[in-house]
C-alpha cells in the first residue's frame, strides 16, 4: 500500500508544479525514508509543501508548514526496514540555516509512533510492537 502511495505521489507532484517551486534534498531521518534518502517537495501555498521521499531502506510521504523563513513543522508517514517495518507517523520540527526556499543545510528532530515486527532479519516471528520514538534528521536542500 505504501509503495503504491509513494509511486502515485511521486508521479503526480511534478504535474502541478513549476520547476522553481520544486525542492530536492538528500539526507538521513524518517522524512528521508530512513538511513539515506532523497526527498522531493512541491510548494502548495505560501507556507506549505507536500513531499515524497525514497531511501535506501524505506520511503515516506508528508506535509510541511512553515512557521517562519527558517523554521517549519512537518508530518511524515511511511515505512523503513530498521525500526518501523509496519510503518511510522512522525511530527517533526525543521530548521533551515539559509532559509526554507534556499539551497543549504537543514536539521530537525521529532516525535512519533513506529510499528516494528518482532523477529529477525529473515522475517517476522511474532507480534508487531508499537512504541513511541524520537528522531533526528539532517539534510541538504538543493
Amino acid at each position: 500500500m505504501l509503495k503504491k502511495a509513494l509511486l502515485v505521489t511521486t508521479l503526480l507532484l511534478p504535474s502541478f508544479a513549476n520547476a522553481d517551486e520544486n525542492k530536492v534534498s538528500a539526507g538521513v531521518g524518517f522524512q528521508y525514508g530512513g538511513a539515506l534518502g532523497v526527498k522531493y517537495a512541491v510548494n502548495t501555498g505560501d507556507n506549505s509543501r507536500l513531499f515524497a521521499a525514497i531511501g535506501l531502506i524505506g520511503g515516506a510521504v508528508g506535509y510541511e508548514y512553515a512557521l517562519s523563513e527558517k523554521n517549519a513543522i512537518s508530518f511524515a508517514l511511511g515505512s523503513e526496514m530498521i525500526v518501523s517495518e509496519k510503518g511510522f507517523v512522525m511530527l517533526e520540527y525543521n530548521h533551515y540555516f539559509q532559509g526554507r526556499d534556499n539551497t543549504g543545510w537543514r536539521v530537525g528532530g521529532g516525535i512519533g509512533i513506529t510499528r516494528e515486527d518482532q523477529g529477525g532479519a529473515y522475517g517476522a516471528y511474532g507480534e508487531t510492537d508499537t512504541k513511541g520514538n524520537v528522531s533526528v534528521n539532517i539534510g541538504y536542500q538543493f
